[in-house]
């Protein structure tokens, strides 16, 4: 339990007080009321005081409290100059909380950006590391995977009680925990080269019975006995290069069927 001992020392400024839910609820009503009075100062303090209080958890936050927090570090981010993060923020929170209002006395584009941000679908997720014991909860659900660029509330359960708990940025990694193992290599779909061959016989089939019809017909014409002798010679040569070629296009369709049948891959 090193792994433990060493997180239980980070959080040694914790305060019993800092440990419980309405340290959160506090510092998100700090956070709106600076941004009701426009007090960047104030929202930075907010801020601190709010990512305190999330790495101090000891209980899981829920999906509601998640997603306040997202709104309030899209406002951050976005105050910051930042519109892109303020984006993905505002999505986080939104994809957890449809109907969540961005705040009183706030307009222009703040609030656009705050109403572009609803997800059209669910967000892409990702597997994480399963860990070697306890549950991860994720933006306040326990689960076994993330948001791939969106940010989220990670934490770490042993039993009821949170051992691990911080906000994960866009696109940045989760904090570091013991785990069961590396993650799977994601699959790659590879072109199978069964179906390659198949295809190729299929197309090499289809062009050795056009070039052989052509050459049966251009027989057909030169024994009919309507034509007349010179046309007649001026039709072996097209006859001859149509047979030829459809009979190598034929020789080829058959060597690639026998290599499909060989190699073939479901």
């Amino acid at each position: 339990m090193i792994w433990l001992l060493a997180a239980l020392a980070t959080a040694a400024d914790c305060t019993p007080e800092a440990t419980l839910p309405e340290a959160l609820t506090t510092g998100l009503a700090r956070a709106d009321a600076a941004i009701a009075e426009l007090d960047v100062s104030g929202l930075e303090a907010a801020h601190a005081e709010l990512t305190h209080a999330l790495q101090c958890q000891s209980q899981p936050v829920s999906p509601e409290v998640a997603a306040e927090i997202h709104r309030v570090e899209g406002i951050r981010a976005f105050v910051s100059g930042d519109e892109v993060a303020a984006a993905a923020w505002f999505g986080a929170s939104r994809s957890l909380n449809g109907s969540a209002q961005l705040g009183h006395r706030i307009g222009g584009p703040l609030q656009a950006s705050w109403e572009r941000s609803l997800p059209g679908s669910a967000p892409a997720r990702g597997p994480l590391p399963q860990p070697k014991s306890g549950q991860l909860v994720v933006d306040g659900t326990t689960q076994t995977t993330r948001p791939l660029h969106l940010p989220y509330v990670f934490q770490l359960t042993e039993g009821d009680v949170v051992t691990l708990s911080d906000l994960v940025s866009p696109s940045a990694e989760p904090p570091a925990y013991p785990t069961k193992g590396r993650l799977p290599a994601p699959i790659v779909a590879t072109p199978r080269r069964s179906r390659t061959y198949a295809a190729g016989a299929g197309g090499s089939a289809v062009l050795a019975a056009s070039l052989l019809t052509g050459a049966w017909l251009v027989r057909q014409q030169y024994i009919s006995g309507d034509t007349s002798e010179e046309e007649a010679e001026n039709l072996l040569l097209p006859n001859r290069v149509l047979g030829g070629t459809g009979l190598v296009a034929g020789a080829a369709a058959a060597g690639l069927g026998v290599a499909a049948v060989a190699r073939w891959e479901w």
